[in-house]
Protein backbone atom coordinates (compact mmCIF):
# COMPACT_ATOMS: atom_id res chain seq x y z
CA UNK A 1 0.00 0.00 0.00
CA UNK A 2 1.59 3.42 -0.39
CA UNK A 3 -0.46 6.91 -0.39
CA UNK A 4 -0.23 10.40 -0.59
CA UNK A 5 -2.18 13.48 0.23
CA UNK A 6 -2.84 17.44 -0.78
CA UNK A 7 -4.88 19.74 1.36
CA UNK A 8 -4.74 22.09 4.25
CA UNK A 9 -1.16 21.76 5.58
CA UNK A 10 -1.96 22.30 9.29
CA UNK A 11 -4.89 19.15 8.62
CA UNK A 12 -2.33 16.78 7.31
CA UNK A 13 0.42 17.29 9.42
CA UNK A 14 -1.60 17.15 13.04
CA UNK A 15 -3.63 13.68 11.63
CA UNK A 16 -0.58 12.34 9.79
CA UNK A 17 -3.35 11.32 7.15
CA UNK A 18 -0.97 9.31 4.88
CA UNK A 19 0.27 7.14 7.56
CA UNK A 20 -3.26 6.94 9.17
CA UNK A 21 -4.71 5.30 5.85
CA UNK A 22 -1.97 2.82 5.33
CA UNK A 23 -1.83 1.59 9.19
CA UNK A 24 -5.66 1.00 8.45
CA UNK A 25 -4.99 -0.73 5.41
CA UNK A 26 -2.45 -2.89 6.64
CA UNK A 27 -4.43 -3.63 9.97
CA UNK A 28 -7.49 -4.59 8.09
CA UNK A 29 -8.79 -8.15 8.42
CA UNK A 30 -10.82 -7.60 5.11
CA UNK A 31 -9.08 -6.49 2.04
CA UNK A 32 -10.54 -3.80 1.28
CA UNK A 33 -9.25 -0.46 0.81
CA UNK A 34 -12.46 1.36 0.82
CA UNK A 35 -13.33 0.50 4.44
CA UNK A 36 -10.38 2.08 5.96
CA UNK A 37 -10.68 5.11 3.68
CA UNK A 38 -14.05 6.32 4.34
CA UNK A 39 -13.38 5.88 8.40
CA UNK A 40 -9.88 7.83 8.30
CA UNK A 41 -11.57 10.72 6.10
CA UNK A 42 -14.70 10.76 8.16
CA UNK A 43 -12.88 9.89 11.86
CA UNK A 44 -9.73 12.14 10.94
CA UNK A 45 -11.17 15.03 9.03
CA UNK A 46 -14.93 15.39 8.48
CA UNK A 47 -15.87 14.82 11.81
CA UNK A 48 -13.26 15.56 14.17
CA UNK A 49 -14.14 18.37 16.24
CA UNK A 50 -10.58 19.63 16.96
CA UNK A 51 -10.81 20.71 13.19
CA UNK A 52 -13.89 23.06 13.65
CA UNK A 53 -12.12 26.19 13.58
CA UNK A 54 -10.91 25.16 10.15
CA UNK A 55 -14.02 26.64 8.17
CA UNK A 56 -12.02 25.05 4.86
CA UNK A 57 -10.58 21.02 5.61
CA UNK A 58 -9.76 20.65 1.95
CA UNK A 59 -7.85 17.47 2.03
CA UNK A 60 -7.30 14.72 -0.83
CA UNK A 61 -5.40 11.51 -0.54
CA UNK A 62 -4.95 8.98 -3.46
CA UNK A 63 -3.59 5.34 -2.86
CA UNK A 64 -2.13 2.43 -4.39
CA UNK A 65 -3.52 -0.61 -3.26
CA UNK A 66 -2.16 -4.28 -4.65
CA UNK A 67 -4.07 -7.54 -3.48
CA UNK A 68 -2.06 -10.60 -2.57
CA UNK A 69 -3.00 -11.90 -6.47
CA UNK A 70 -1.23 -9.18 -7.93
CA UNK A 71 -4.35 -6.87 -8.69
CA UNK A 72 -2.92 -3.10 -8.80
CA UNK A 73 -5.91 -0.44 -7.63
CA UNK A 74 -5.60 3.31 -7.49
CA UNK A 75 -8.21 4.60 -4.76
CA UNK A 76 -9.18 8.08 -4.03
CA UNK A 77 -10.77 10.04 -1.49
CA UNK A 78 -11.55 14.07 -1.05
CA UNK A 79 -13.55 16.63 -0.37
CA UNK A 80 -13.09 19.31 -3.09
CA UNK A 81 -15.28 20.17 -5.58
CA UNK A 82 -13.18 18.00 -8.21
CA UNK A 83 -9.97 16.09 -8.07
CA UNK A 84 -8.07 14.81 -11.00
CA UNK A 85 -6.40 10.99 -11.17
CA UNK A 86 -3.90 10.64 -14.47
CA UNK A 87 -2.24 7.49 -14.74
CA UNK A 88 -0.17 4.84 -17.10
CA UNK A 89 0.91 1.62 -16.74
CA UNK A 90 4.05 -0.02 -18.99
CA UNK A 91 0.42 -1.97 -20.73
CA UNK A 92 -0.65 0.81 -21.63
CA UNK A 93 0.07 3.14 -24.96
CA UNK A 94 -1.86 6.69 -23.81
CA UNK A 95 -1.97 7.40 -20.15
CA UNK A 96 -5.86 7.92 -18.83
CA UNK A 97 -7.45 10.55 -16.20
CA UNK A 98 -10.22 10.46 -14.33
CA UNK A 99 -11.84 14.32 -12.90
CA UNK A 100 -13.80 12.51 -9.52
CA UNK A 101 -16.71 15.62 -8.33
CA UNK A 102 -18.77 15.77 -5.59
CA UNK A 103 -22.22 14.44 -5.85
CA UNK A 104 -23.63 17.01 -3.68
CA UNK A 105 -21.32 20.44 -3.74
CA UNK A 106 -21.81 22.01 -0.51
CA UNK A 107 -20.31 25.08 1.02
CA UNK A 108 -19.21 22.79 3.96
CA UNK A 109 -16.55 20.71 4.16
CA UNK A 110 -18.75 17.39 5.52
CA UNK A 111 -19.38 15.72 1.72
CA UNK A 112 -16.47 13.71 0.52
CA UNK A 113 -16.40 11.23 -2.43
CA UNK A 114 -14.26 8.22 -1.90
CA UNK A 115 -13.74 6.25 -5.74
CA UNK A 116 -11.07 3.69 -7.09
CA UNK A 117 -10.26 2.27 -10.74
CA UNK A 118 -8.68 -0.98 -11.01
CA UNK A 119 -5.28 -1.04 -13.01
CA UNK A 120 -4.59 -3.75 -16.35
Amino acid sequence: VACCTSGTGEILMRTHLARSYCESVLQAQDPDPFTPLDRVFSKEIVYNPVYSCYPERYTALLGLFVSEEGEAELIWGHNTSHFVVSYQTVSMKNSEFICSKLKHLSLSTDAYAISSTRLH
